[in-house]
């Protein structure tokens, strides 16, 4: 007779586990809270300074060049808050507490909405930029893909940001004695 070994796990919880696996311990110097906000912050400023370049690339199109090594920031930058927020960000639910489950779903559909509105109000401006040939067409349309390039990475960074304001310290030195005044 064969047996069949019934898993409980979706191909999501899997996947999930085994990046658990492959990333767990690593930077863990960068696994404090104040780290991990920095992270959050590096990945706003950098999604703004890209935005502005996509921006002045419309008037000044030489200036997209900067846009290859912003790239390579965003994407280390992204890279490390994924990792010390453990993924948290696209985690299934069963590996979530009730707070951080709520959490992320606030975060998700915070991230929904700005994404379904930037990309609107984008494909608004392309449509009626080149019905009405508004400036220079290959400039706007390099500019306004920059734009939604970043909006959909602004709506992946809302979440990763919320999970890393759930997550507690690694260790008990990273949590700061109370002073005397309860402080």
């Amino acid at each position: 007779m064969t047996s069949y070994r019934v898993d409980t796990l979706t191909r999501s919880e899997q996947r999930f586990e085994r990046m658990q696996t492959r990333t767990e311990g690593r930077l863990p110097s960068w696994r404090t809270p104040a780290r991990r906000r920095l992270l959050v912050r590096l990945n706003w400023a950098s999604l703004a300074f890209m935005a502005t370049i996509a921006v002045a690339g419309y008037f000044w199109f030489p200036i997209i060049l900067a846009w290859l090594p912003m790239t390579v920031v965003i994407c280390v930058v992204w890279t490390m808050l994924r990792i010390t927020i453990d993924s948290k960000d696209t985690a299934p639910a069963r590996y979530l507490d009730e707070f951080e489950l709520a959490t992320l779903l606030e975060a998700r559909s915070r991230a929904l909405s700005l994404v379904t509105g930037g990309l609107f109000v984008i494909s608004m401006v392309l449509i009626f930029g080149s019905s009405l040939e508004i400036g220079d067409g290959h400039r706007l349309a390099y500019m306004m893909g920059g734009l939604g390039i970043l909006t959909f990475l602004a709506g992946a960074v809302i979440p990763a940001a919320a999970m890393a304001g759930t997550m507690a310290p690694e260790s008990p030195d990273d949590v700061a004695e109370p002073t005397p005044d309860g402080h």
